[in-house]
């Protein structure tokens, strides 16, 4: 790639160079604008990126995530970074973004919890931490926000007279048995949902997920079984022998929202 050169405008009578699609002012005295343009080539890749629009940076990041982060992952970025850029616009760049921008973003959307607030400004953080661990990007123009919210504790916690007054009003086998088994094992909705015969071990009583399909991708899961738990997992695994072991009526994957649908 040709590196750009400073150039002189007679009608303005300053010194300019070209970086990218910017041109950089670098000021009507010639040593001190050529001083100032072996400067700014030393430092050409931070220089690029604090000019660069935060819908670029998104993209790139995105692009990035999309190889290196698991589908749910990737696909809750990019709704809630695109969410961000509808609201501030294309244009703005990095060096020109404020708190004030995350501000009117959260202002834009009401209905959001305290919870759901928290996870989308941390998810907005994310992009600018990225390249400043790579050295590209000197500071994170958002880091720092007084009214981040705090996520809020799920700490609602059902009696046995709530749970049996709960499981009373389903009456289909499938639904029943994905429900029992959360609560028998005490394991996250996701991980019944993505619960496959490959993970069970009925020989020692557990079903084992491997650090790539665990929740922060380091250690194996393990869910302890129970003898409620094994009999629903040995009766399920003979009438499913691969794939997912929780299945509604119809033989489908359970999703999130057709779980939600159905306890409300």
């Amino acid at each position: 790639m040709k590196q750009p050169k400073p150039f002189y405008r007679r009608f303005t009578k300053t010194w300019y160079v070209q970086i990218g699609k910017r041109q950089i002012n670098l000021g009507r005295d010639k040593k001190l604008a050529w001083a100032k343009y072996h400067e700014l080539m030393a430092q050409r890749d931070s220089v690029a990126d604090q000019f660069a629009t935060v819908a670029q940076l998104f993209d790139v990041y995105l692009e990035w995530c999309l190889t290196r982060r698991s589908k749910g992952t990737y696909g809750n970025n990019r709704l809630y970074l695109r969410s961000f850029v509808d609201c501030v616009g294309t244009r703005v760049v990095i060096a020109k973004l404020r708190p004030h921008h995350v501000t009117k973003w959260m202002d834009a959307h009401p209905s959001w919890t305290d919870t759901t607030r928290n996870d989308a400004i941390s998810i907005a953080q994310r992009p600018f931490n990225w390249p400043i661990k790579q050295g590209r990007l000197d500071r994170n123009p958002i880091a720092h926000l007084e009214d981040k919210p705090s996520r809020r504790r799920r700490e609602v916690v059902y009696t046995p007279e709530q749970w049996g007054q709960i499981m009373s009003e389903i009456p289909d086998e499938p639904f029943r048995d994905l429900m029992t088994f959360l609560w028998e094992t005490g394991c996250r909705p996701q991980e019944a949902r993505l619960l496959e015969v490959r993970h069970i071990d009925l020989r020692n009583g557990m079903a084992v997920f491997p650090p790539s399909e665990a929740k922060g991708k380091q250690h194996p899961r393990v869910l302890f079984l129970n003898e409620l738990a094994f009999t629903i997992l040995e009766r399920r695994c003979q009438s499913v022998p691969s794939g997912l072991v929780f299945r509604n009526t119809r033989g489908n994957a359970w999703t999130k929202d057709a779980i939600k649908c159905r306890l409300m």
